[in-house]
């Protein structure tokens, strides 16, 4: 429903209206109609055939006002806004149907009877037949009632839980229910072909290859956020050009929907040459369904942070309205592929921008390339090389489309309704293929946890699309279940690429501090010379200048023919630079890389002719291998 803002014309998708709805709400929800105007304002008006008319006094003819615009239902928003759905027949016949704000009845009424006219309602330009119009439209009401939602996917309509496509509702609403957005985009949530077909042509070709398992189940696991309680997020499929990345983006579209003037999933494709602005209404529109957002490299570096993280956390921005009052904070459910020839960390680089962990969590990268040869492929299913294999997917999805989500949801419907402890049964099944991924690995961080459950969620989805019967998938060689198999090897391979299982902050930390005294140990590290040092013989008195570092960090130290490092809390601090600094110390005591003093992580330490300092001793297993010896004394 449209909120104070007064934002002009909105596009409804009339769902509850499609002959393909599997469960056909009724038009009304109990609700009682709204008192009637006075008889003698409403009496005016009638509907004919070739339009609305107005009766007027003095024995005037009736006043064609436009053409015929009939109030089909009441509509009420979660946060209680109404509106009215209008109809009327378009300048070539088409029925049209559309949800207008009741705020847009207000003073001339101007955005709303222009996006009516751009519909193809026709109307009368006289002053009189203007002010008869607004009259109408003011006075108008409908004993039928509707919901308005703002985002696809998963809402509770009198306590029922029902699931809405633009086109499609599934479940028991007791109420009409139409979906409202704001965007002008077109319907990219269209079927073609039969499930059959797609199951044939798309779904079995993609057994034995990971990425494509992959991007077929990630679509499947955007419906089981809600029910199982996780946050929104991606996986971003990254390498070469011609690697596959973007076969396996349009093969996961195909899932859930395509465009049918003619590129199919195609062009069901989003792509990342966006302003957050704009990702926000799209958000809107895959709420709780399948979104491939294509080619990381070409978003704007300073925005995709941004982006990334709006999609990911699940609300989009905060805003005024035109009365100065903050208008409600939109909210949705995005699971996303993404694909590009970079990472997002190398993207955010490119402005100056440094990736915070918890990005790296939601947007996990994972290499496109399967390790077989052939890019993302490793069975091309006898295709002569992976670039027909490539081809053959393309022109499936450009001809079927749509038909395994619409098939995926109608058996998540079924199950929710037959077993009351559905969800929970996900959530336990999540938490046994994570807990079976991370054993190996023993002890490991909350990040890596997380990102396994994100796996093992996107698993969880194949295996019960494979249920249901859509995918055509099968246990593999070793009994392992297909969508299980591609999404632990996506897992594997995103654990390979970072290197651990612990926090980045932690292995941050370590990496930063190993980079600081490679740089600056000669340069900014100051010479401690003392006679009681190993065989050195430097006389005591003032440090010779040529010791002495500019823009000196702390200093270091040569003990047993290897250099320890006495680092100032400057020293530290821009070491570990972009970290928690409380926190990082803590993660470098425990590593071994901080000696710490009797009560405090900082020693205090005699420096000769320079008196007492608060240092941080790092020991010289940390970098000193290969580093030269002083240089004697002339």
């Amino acid at each position: 429903m449209v909120k104070r803002s007064g934002v002009g014309r909105v596009r409804a998708d009339i769902a509850a209206a499609a002959p393909a709805s599997p469960l056909k709400a009724p038009q009304t929800g109990g609700t009682a109609p709204p008192p009637p105007p006075p008889r003698g304002l409403t009496g005016r008006f009638h509907l004919k055939d070739d339009g609305l008319w107005m009766d007027r006094a003095d024995d005037k003819p009736p006043l064609w006002v436009c053409g015929r615009l009939e109030a089909i239902a009441e509509t009420r928003d979660a946060d209680g806004y109404f509106g009215i759905l209008w109809g009327w027949r378009d300048r070539v016949g088409r029925e049209r149907q559309e949800v207008f704000a009741r705020e847009m009845f207000a003073g001339e009424a101007g955005e709303m009877s222009r996006a009516m006219a751009a519909r193809g309602l026709t109307f009368n330009a006289t002053r009189e037949a203007r002010q008869a119009f607004l009259e109408y439209v003011n006075l108008a009401s409908a004993s039928a009632h509707a919901r308005v939602v703002a985002r696809t996917g998963w809402h509770t309509i009198g306590g029922t839980l029902i699931y809405v496509l633009p086109d499609q509702i599934f479940g028991n609403s007791p109420i009409r229910v139409i979906l409202q957005t704001t965007s002008r985009e077109p319907d990219l949530f269209q079927h073609a072909g039969t499930l059959a077909d797609w199951r044939a042509a798309i779904g079995r070709p993609c057994r034995a290859n990971a990425r494509l398992g992959l991007a077929v189940s990630m679509a499947f696991a955007a419906p089981l956020l809600r029910l199982v309680g996780e946050d929104g997020g991606g996986v971003n499929l990254h390498g070469d050009s011609r690697s596959g990345k973007t076969t396996c983006g349009i093969v996961s579209a195909s899932v859930w929907g395509g465009d049918p003037s003619g590129d199919g999933a195609i062009g069901a494709v989003r792509s990342w040459r966006s302003t957050s602005n704009s990702t926000e209404a799209v958000a809107a529109l895959h709420s709780d369904i399948g979104l491939v957002m294509d080619e990381l490299g070409q978003a704007d570096a300073r925005d995709v942070g941004a982006c990334q993280y709006m999609l990911a956390s699940g609300q989009g921005k905060s805003r005024l309205d035109r009365g100065v009052g903050l208008r409600a904070v939109l909210r949705f459910r995005v699971f996303f592929l993404s694909t590009g020839e970079t990472t997002l960390a190398a993207k955010m680089a490119e402005a100056g921008i440094k990736m915070k962990a918890g990005q790296g969590v939601r947007l996990v990268d994972v290499p496109a390339d399967d390790g077989a040869g052939t890019g993302a492929f490793t069975d091309l299913h006898g295709a002569e090389s992976a670039g027909a294999f490539a081809q053959e997917l393309r022109e499936a999805a450009i001809r079927y489309y749509g038909t395994p989500m619409r098939a995926y949801i109608a058996y998540l419907i079924g199950r929710i309704e037959r077993e009351p402890g559905f969800a929970d049964q996900l959530k336990d099944e999540i938490d046994r293929i994570a807990t079976a991924w991370l054993a190996p690995f023993g002890a490991h961080s909350g990040q890596a946890r997380t990102v396994a459950r994100r796996f093992a969620l996107i698993a969880l989805a194949g295996n019960l699309a494979t249920d249901a019967g859509i995918t055509g998938w099968a246990n593999t060689e070793t009994g392992e279940r297909e969508a299980e198999f591609a999404a632990r090897k996506c897992f594997l391979a995103w654990l390979d690429e970072r290197g651990t299982v612990d926090n980045h902050e932690d292995a941050q930390a370590v990496a930063q501090l190993r980079a600081f005294i490679s740089k600056h140990w000669s340069a900014r590290l100051s010479e401690w010379r003392s006679p009681e040092v190993g065989d050195q013989t430097q006389p005591t008195g003032p440090q010779h200048q040529r010791y002495i570092a500019q823009n000196a960090a702390g200093w270091r130290k040569w003990v047993d023919r290897q250099w320890e490092f006495f680092l100032s809390a400057e020293g530290m601090r821009e070491a570990l630079t972009g970290l928690d600094y409380k926190a990082a110390l803590k993660v470098l005591v425990a590593r071994g890389m901080i000696l710490p003093g009797k009560n405090e992580i900082a020693k205090s330490l005699n420096v000769t002719d320079v008196g007492k300092q608060r240092l941080y001793h790092v020991p010289a297993s940390v970098i000193s291998a290969g580093l030269d010896a002083p240089a004697a004394d002339g």
